[in-house]
């Protein structure tokens, strides 16, 4: 049995892709409400009054679980996954970033070698199926030699979202993470880097305009930008000694040939990426078939923390 932590929007994506394959499903939330609205939707109950108190007063349906799945608020993240190491679950995949904090993460850590368990973030851009086209187009290319990404975020419109201060305060680590990771998975992670950044907003706990470059595992040279205070968007560039690849958006591939200044929109499957969230298939199934070598493990996430408080200058 899969256990499910969560009643938002998130728990009701990976609910979708659950009922699709099979999988027996315990649902726990926090408010009565929100267990009552998944219900409606998804047609299966789910338990209110929080995850300790459903372990507290369930244990027979706990020693069910074999795997879990924790998509709740990023702040209540933490207390969540140390909950289910410590009853031994073997599998946990917990959605991004895990933690607000490194320190956090590092418990984790510690706790799953204890338990002997393995926690994964879910970063769930590393299973688009752009992502797994412009591998296959890399590959036939005989490898990356170099990229960059745009890392900009709509600060006009974060500023008024009703979120928790904590969000706001680690935004880049929340959710600018996302592309950064993706791009790092894919061009290889910095072996070496310098960064430079200024600025500052109101609402975020760090600058506003970041730029840096340095060279990648990979042998690849590497680029960054990003500004909060300026028009942009998510965005990554891929160059290979016989094309150059564009996703932004990230969902799809523009293709340039060397020797041309064209370019032009690359036609792959999408059909899961329109079925279900983007890359969110993808990432169950090979979460439970433990399939584990495209998620981000805690250990990871944990040395990726560092590129991201250097680049965010937290």
């Amino acid at each position: 049995m899969i256990l499910l932590v969560g009643t938002g929007y998130m728990a009701k994506e990976y609910f979708k892709v659950l009922k699709i394959l099979n999988v027996k499903v315990l649902v726990v939330g926090n408010s009565e409400k929100g267990c009552k609205a998944f219900k409606k939707v998804n047609k299966i109950e789910a338990h209110p009054g929080g995850l300790n108190n459903f372990i507290k007063n369930h244990p027979e349906k706990i020693s069910q679980v074999s795997k879990a799945i924790v998509a709740v608020p990023t702040g209540l993240l933490f207390e969540s996954s140390k909950s289910l190491i410590k009853l031994n679950i073997a599998n946990i995949l917990v959605e991004k970033p895990g933690s607000f904090y490194t320190h956090q993460l590092e418990i984790l850590r510690d706790l799953c070698s204890l338990h002997n368990s393995e926690l994964f973030i879910a970063y769930n851009r590393r299973f688009f199926s752009s992502v797994l086209e412009v591998e296959k187009l890399l590959y036939q290319d005989q490898g990356i030699s170099s990229f960059n990404f745009e890392i900009t975020e709509w600060s006009h419109i974060i500023e008024n979202l009703t979120k928790p201060k904590e969000d706001k305060d680690n935004w880049f680590i929340a959710n600018t993470s996302h592309v950064v990771d993706l791009a790092f998975y894919l061009g290889g992670f910095p072996v070496d880097f310098k960064t430079f950044s200024n600025g500052s907003l109101k609402w975020h706990n760090s600058a506003s305009s970041f730029s840096g470059a340095g060279i990648s595992s990979k042998g690849a040279c590497f680029s960054y930008n990003g500004n909060w205070e300026g028009p942009g968007r998510w965005g990554i560039e891929l160059i290979s000694k016989k094309h150059k690849y564009f996703l932004s958006p990230l969902e799809g591939i523009k293709i340039q040939k060397l020797g041309s200044i064209k370019t032009e929109e690359h036609v792959f499957n999408k059909k899961l990426d329109q079925s279900f969230k983007p890359g969110l298939y993808l990432q169950v199934e090979s979460f439970l078939n433990s399939q584990t070598r495209r998620l981000c493990s805690i250990n990871e996430q944990i040395r990726n923390f560092k590129f991201y408080k250097k680049i965010a200058n937290y």
